[in-house]
């Protein structure tokens, strides 16, 4: 809470939307292991001249999201 409560700026938010905000806050927190665990996978590749399996990984990524937002 202390730090949503810094990042907007002040404690004169309405409880509703905090507890919404809290919510948003928590399923995006959710999702970083994953970011940086392909985003160190994605360098890797690169690094090694790999250039076609984080294009692969990333257009699966792509089109299981896609199917999950319907």
């Amino acid at each position: 809470h202390i730090a949503l409560r810094a990042i907007i700026g002040n404690n004169a938010i309405d409880p509703e939307v905090f507890s919404a905000a809290m919510k948003y806050l928590r399923i995006r927190a959710l999702g970083m292991p994953a970011a940086a665990i392909i985003g160190s996978a994605q360098s890797a590749c690169l690094g090694m001249k790999d250039i076609k399996s984080p294009l692969y990984v990333l257009m699966t990524a792509a089109i299981v999201n896609f199917l999950g937002d319907m």
